[in-house]
């Protein structure tokens, strides 16, 4: 069994990271079913948290990126109380 998980690693050349808030919740699961072996994915699920607290959660990981990664930041939702948001409602 150790092989073959050594097997799946190298077949994962793409390696997706989903960030999000708890809107994204099973996401990664859903994704996955419809990627082939070629992608890793994982996520990182911060409830209540801000759009800039998920950018920066993550921020020494993202200056090491290579051409094989992916990252998909979804925030926002819990960013709508504040000023700046309320301003611009119609």
């Amino acid at each position: 069994m150790f092989k073959k998980q050594m097997e799946m690693r190298v077949l994962r050349t793409v390696k997706v990271k989903i960030i999000g808030d708890s809107h994204l919740k099973g996401l990664a699961t859903r994704i996955n079913q419809y990627l082939n072996t070629k992608f890793g994915i994982c996520s990182l699920i911060k409830p209540g948290a801000s759009a800039n607290n998920l950018v920066f959660s993550q921020e020494k990981e993202h200056k090491c990126l290579g051409k094989n990664y992916v990252i998909v930041i979804n925030g926002g939702t819990n960013d709508t109380d504040k000023p700046s948001c309320k301003e611009n409602e119609f």
